[in-house]
């Protein structure tokens, strides 16, 4: 059960605390309640993130976060596997490769192999169609009672942490869904 506090809100100047095992939001004259457990975000976005991995590969049959990245990527026109790892960077590392997900995908038929450039296979195209459904509905499950904005506050106030912590966005350019 969430634990309610009362926080005062100064939009000016915003500062996060745990205090007695649960968050607060201290920026100045506005009051609002915050349910909270007192975990810290870290706990969160590794929760999430996990979650998010094992709902895809549940809804993907067999398929990881990792291959449905890799379709995503080449859906997008032709990408090399150097490119293919530099858009997922985030999630393989700075040495990590998507190498074994390619030919996984190029096994199944899914992606044109021989050259140095990936595209969709035919079949590929349509079975990225179908999965997309599948995907979708993960998509609304996750953002069931939580409104657009605070969706996009949420990634906003995520991006500054990175940002604050001398991420830039030339490591990761920006990508589509």
């Amino acid at each position: 059960m969430p634990i309610l506090v009362q926080a005062k809100v100064d939009y000016a100047k915003l500062q996060q605390e745990a205090v007695g095992g649960c968050s607060r939001a201290i920026v100045g004259s506005r009051v609002m309640t915050v349910p909270t457990d007192g975990r810290p975000i870290g706990f969160w976005l590794k929760l999430v993130d996990g979650l998010i991995d094992k709902r895809l590969e549940a809804s993907l049959g067999g398929l990881s976060r990792r291959h449905w990245q890799v379709l995503n990527v080449v859906r997008q026109g032709r990408a090399s596997q150097a490119e293919i790892d530099a858009r997922v960077r985030p999630f393989i590392g700075r040495e990590g490769t998507t190498a074994q997900e390619v030919a996984d995908l190029q096994q199944r038929s899914w992606l044109t192999s021989g050259t140095a450039t990936l595209e969709l296979t035919e079949l590929g195209t349509n079975e990225f169609a179908r999965l997309i459904e599948l995907v979708s509905a993960d998509r609304t499950a996750l953002m069931i009672g939580i409104a657009p904005q605070e969706y996009a506050s949420t990634v906003s106030v995520l991006e500054r942490m990175a940002r604050n912590l001398g991420w830039t966005p030339l490591e990761n350019p920006p990508h589509s869904k």
